[in-house]
């Protein structure tokens, strides 16, 4: 975080990777599915919103805290939170950096299917792929790319002005001493 603080080539590095991983995971024409174990937190929280299937044990957790540090949660977290979530939940939880637990974001569709132990999270996964690798693979490229075609035009233009302000945050005096008190 110091290093953001100070370097505009950091922050302009950070912002084109961001783009590049969110543009990534909003073009790819086959099924993402996202595994968590533990906790998802800040862009691994994004991540795995992003991601087509969330499969999570009942332990896991997922928070962004970029409020909290006093940086704007402008690297995705809005726009993948908001499509897993809904609007009104993914304010709630990206305004106070609240964990979320892995029941209640089943509840709330972040994650899409809940195993009891982080040693079934795996072989869950792996037979969610398996079963839609089986398909036909137009059928299952095709319907990727239409929900794509849904969400990249809101969310790229969301993201500039998401990362323009996380990076203009990055340079705020007080980040400093509030990651330093923390």
């Amino acid at each position: 975080i110091e290093d953001a603080h100070t370097s505009l080539d950091l922050r302009r590095h950070m912002a084109a990777e961001a783009t590049e991983m969110f543009g990534t995971l909003t073009r790819l024409n086959v099924p993402v599915i996202a595994a968590v174990q533990g906790a998802a937190a800040g862009l691994g929280a994004t991540i795995a919103a992003a991601c087509d299937i969330v499969v999570a044990n009942r332990a896991a957790k997922f928070v962004d805290p970029h409020v909290v540090l006093g940086l704007v949660a402008g690297d995705g977290g809005v726009i993948a939170w908001t499509q897993a979530i809904g609007f009104n939940r993914a304010k709630r939880y990206l305004l106070t950096g609240d964990r979320l637990g892995a029941a209640d974001a089943y509840a709330m569709g972040l994650v899409t299917d809940l195993v009891e132990t982080p040693e079934e999270v795996l072989p869950a996964a792996w037979a969610i792929a398996e079963k839609i690798a089986s398909y036909p693979k137009l059928g299952v490229q095709g319907t990727k790319r239409t929900f794509n075609k849904l969400a990249q035009p809101a969310s790229m233009a969301t993201l500039e002005l998401g990362l323009l302000l996380e990076m203009e945050s990055f340079q705020a005096p007080e980040l400093l001493e509030t990651v330093r008190n923390m």
